[in-house]
């Protein structure tokens, strides 16, 4: 068996995923789950930084901590599937024997109805923006063609193609690439953003599509914040 701490095995997971193209988001969001265990074990075992130690028991107590913190059935499941595939990567490398986590049943996730909507509302968030086209621009781009945040912060020039309608998405989930058409409501607001963009002169990440004040990325959290504005 392989020596090797916690925190130790914690960060050569993180580098795992990197090397295995997770995105940004995912790997936050792994590293997020499995620093929230970790500060669980700190808080009621000694011999919290050894992976050889960690029991099901651990787990369980866990995902009952996080009940007790209201936390939602989806966010529970999420954890616990953190946690799997974290541990299933110690097992693989021969620093623990067994995977802790392999048959806890994960939380179940309560039935919500889909946010959507109303035709009054939808019309209304645009006008709010409608002084600012890049704004604009983004909020119709998430109405129109269902993109995530990471997505549309992850948009280039090249994947705009406004001779063939077509916006391209290419750092979806699972880094699938896929075409979305580009609708003419769409396709004129893209435009003049587009239009404004070039007149934009502290430019930084010029491949980018939609861009910050700054000339840099946007970032999802800047974006949802965005979002939430209007």
């Amino acid at each position: 068996m392989l020596d090797m701490t916690l925190e130790q095995g914690h960060q050569v997971f993180l580098k795992a995923l990197a090397g295995n193209n997770f995105s940004i988001e995912s790997i936050r969001a792994y590293n997020a789950d499995i620093t929230q265990f970790v500060e669980f074990l700190k808080s009621v075992r000694v011999d919290w930084n050894n992976p050889k130690k960690i029991q099901r028991l651990d787990i369980v107590e866990f995902m009952n901590r996080l009940s007790g913190m209201k936390r939602t059935g989806t966010t529970r499941a999420r954890k616990l599937a953190s946690l799997r595939h974290f541990l299933k990567f110690l097992k693989e490398n021969d620093v623990i024997a067994g995977n802790p986590a392999e048959t806890i049943t994960r939380a179940r996730k309560e039935e919500k109805d889909p946010a959507v909507l109303f035709k009054n509302e939808y019309k209304a968030l645009l006008f709010e923006a409608q002084g600012n086209r890049r704004d604009y621009a983004i909020l119709l781009t998430f109405l129109k063609s269902g993109i995530r945040e990471s997505e549309l912060a992850a948009l280039q020039i090249e994947d705009v193609d406004f001779d063939h309608d077509v916006l391209t998405v290419r750092e979806g989930k699972g880094k699938k690439e896929r075409t979305i058409p580009l609708m003419p409501e769409l396709k004129t607001a893209l435009q003049r953003y587009a239009g404004e963009r070039e007149q934009q002169r502290n430019i930084v990440d010029v491949e980018t599509f939609f861009l910050a004040r700054n000339g840099t990325s946007l970032n999802p959290s800047s974006i949802r914040k965005l979002v939430r504005k209007y």
